[in-house]
């Protein structure tokens, strides 16, 4: 029941300031993403991409 509770409280607009940083924390780890994928290399703890040269 306690989820259910957080998910209609973030609704509410409560915790709106850990949403943001949840945003923010995704939207960072995607652009490093393209860029390594840019350089050609891998995120440390990454799998290896198949489609990149070796």
């Amino acid at each position: 029941m306690g989820d259910v509770r957080d998910a209609l409280g973030l609704i509410g607009g409560q915790g709106a300031q850990e949403m943001l940083l949840i945003q923010l924390g995704q939207h960072a780890v995607l652009e490093a993403r393209q860029r390594e994928h840019r350089a050609g290399r891998r995120l440390e703890g990454q799998p290896p991409n198949p489609d990149s040269p070796a």
